[in-house]
């Protein structure tokens, strides 16, 4: 019989030894196994008891709540709003949910730094029920200091509302709100028709010149003013350069020379400067910078405003400039350099 080794006796062992390892670990996955498919049936059987109905409603609440937020959370604004049929939230919808309430009857108390009337005239283009609850302030507000702030801070706001309140002012038959409308026109959408259509028919109609001059003003920006329209208006205005008040025949002749550009209007321009008053000389000369009639005539007539000493310094300087840009011959451009140069050596007083 043959002998074993010394450690013979280990073998078996060792195979025991692995048995049990492997039913352990068997045991051990078995009940992780079982309970895994336990929690996932218990989860499934606790979805099957949920009421379809039940689930539907409380979708529903979920996306009242989102129109909730909406309306009283800063910066919320519901993801639902185009599922159900109601309009997606604009980027000016979002910006005005996000800022807190503003009290409209503050505004304007206090004069307003840069930043906060850039931030206030933003929120009301982003906000239409504010603006028109300013609107309305403006409209019932008797302190002309505020009335004046409030309206400064529309005027930067592009809106038919602005519009309508300007229009509104204008006619109201206080001068002093008259003012105040056709000022607020001046810095609102120009070239808007309702505009124009108000400013032509105070031109037809006033006299005064408190209220001919910033009805004149207000077309200081023709827009994009149809041919007609614009020959309508520079007509009226046309009319005025003769008007008794030299304020009034001053502006009338600054805005004709921006609303036209041709012949048509020269008589008118060139009647401006042997007018009795300086301003009105200079604002002919001025006037005729860069025109489009270089005539002869035009020529000439400047250059006699330029070469007179009693036309004002305003206006020959005025006369000089607008010679200097239309097309002269070798000897007229010379003398008119010449002039220029006598005018820029003269001792200052």
């Amino acid at each position: 019989m043959a002998r074993r080794g010394p450690w013979a006796w280990a073998v078996p062992l060792v195979g025991v030894l692995a048995a049990a390892a492997v039913f352990v670990w068997l045991q051990r996955d078995t009940g992780s196994t079982v309970e895994l498919v336990e929690r996932e049936s218990s989860e499934v059987h606790s979805l099957e008891l949920v009421d379809p109905a039940e689930m539907v409603a409380a979708k529903d609440a979920a996306r009242e709540a989102d129109k909730d937020a909406a309306v009283y959370a800063p910066g919320q604004v519901s993801e639902s709003a185009s599922i159900d049929g109601s309009t997606a939230a604009t980027p000016d919808d979002k910006l005005a949910a996000s800022l807190p309430p503003l009290d409209v009857a503050g505004v304007g108390q206090q004069p307003l730094t840069d930043e906060a009337f850039d931030a206030l005239v933003e929120r009301l283009r982003a906000d239409p029920d504010l603006l028109a609850a300013l609107i309305d302030q403006a409209r019932s507000e008797g302190d002309m200091q505020r009335l004046e702030r409030l309206l400064r801070v529309l005027g930067d706001v592009d809106d038919p509302a602005v519009v309508a309140l300007a229009t509104e002012l204008v006619y109201s038959g206080d001068p002093a709100l008259q003012g105040l409308g056709l000022d607020l026109m001046k810095r609102v959408r120009p070239g808007d028709p309702d505009v124009l259509a108000s400013v032509s028919g105070l031109l037809s109609n006033e006299v005064e010149g408190q209220v001919l001059v910033p009805a004149l003003t207000a077309l200081a920006i023709p827009g994009g003013t149809d041919d007609g329209t614009r020959a309508t208006l520079a007509s009226q205005v046309a009319v005025l350069t003769g008007h008794s008040d030299p304020e009034v025949r001053r502006t009338s002749l600054t805005i004709l020379s921006r609303w036209s550009n041709d012949a048509t209007y020269t008589p008118q321009l060139l009647t401006g400067l042997d007018d009795t008053d300086a301003g009105v000389r200079r604002a002919a000369a001025f006037a005729l910078v860069g025109h489009g009639d270089t005539s002869v005539e035009v020529q000439q007539r400047l250059l006699r405003v330029a070469d007179t000493a009693s036309s004002g310094e305003p206006a020959r300087r005025g006369a000089i400039l607008a010679l200097k840009r239309m097309p002269l011959d070798d000897a007229t451009r010379g003398r008119v350099l010449v002039i220029e140069r006598g005018l820029d050596s003269r001792p200052l007083r």
